[in-house]
């Protein structure tokens, strides 16, 4: 089950320059995440000039999540920022998303701004953190072991043969 949690709860609401996550992550951290893309024969976008704050886009799938319509919008939601280059934490972007998985405009727009998921999200926030998740997505398995990042599919077989799952066939 997917649970929101805001990766770095530490940048503006405004998201910050992507040559602020360049210097964080290193040069050329977007040419290997889409080479990694490019591999794998999925779709993305030029990557934007700054990177989204994410939280609003967790308020917004949390809404969707409560109307039934979380799992026609997360994948939207992915969709517009990898593969479309959409910013996510637009609120404009946000509320033709959530229209497009029949969300009200009203709707979404008050869940943006009457902050009724902030505390919802911001303990699943700190759940995480503590974790040590320090990368998206983060696997929680089995309760028991996280695994931070996109990581390759033979890194999950490990996990689930250490914690004695047995292969399937």
């Amino acid at each position: 089950m997917w649970r929101p949690f805001d990766l770095h709860p530490e940048y503006p609401a405004e998201g910050i320059a992507r040559a602020d996550l360049e210097r964080r992550y290193g040069q050329g951290f977007h040419g290997r995440l889409f080479a990694m893309f490019d591999e794998a024969g999925l779709p993305h976008a030029e990557a934007l000039d700054k990177v989204p704050n994410s939280r609003r886009a967790l308020m917004v799938a949390e809404l969707a999540r409560e109307r039934g319509e979380f799992g026609a919008l997360h994948p939207r939601l992915f969709d517009a920022y990898w593969a479309r280059g959409r910013d996510i934490g637009d609120e404009r972007v946000l509320v033709e998303e959530g229209a497009a998985v029949g969300l009200e405009q009203g709707d979404v727009l008050d869940a943006l701004r009457d902050g009724r998921y902030k505390e919802r999200i911001e303990q699943f926030t700190e759940a995480a953190l503590q974790l040590g998740a320090g990368g998206v997505p983060a696997w929680l398995v089995d309760e028991r072991l996280l695994v931070p990042g996109a990581q390759p599919h033979d890194v999950f077989e490990r996990v689930l043969e250490r914690l004695g799952h047995a292969p399937r066939g």
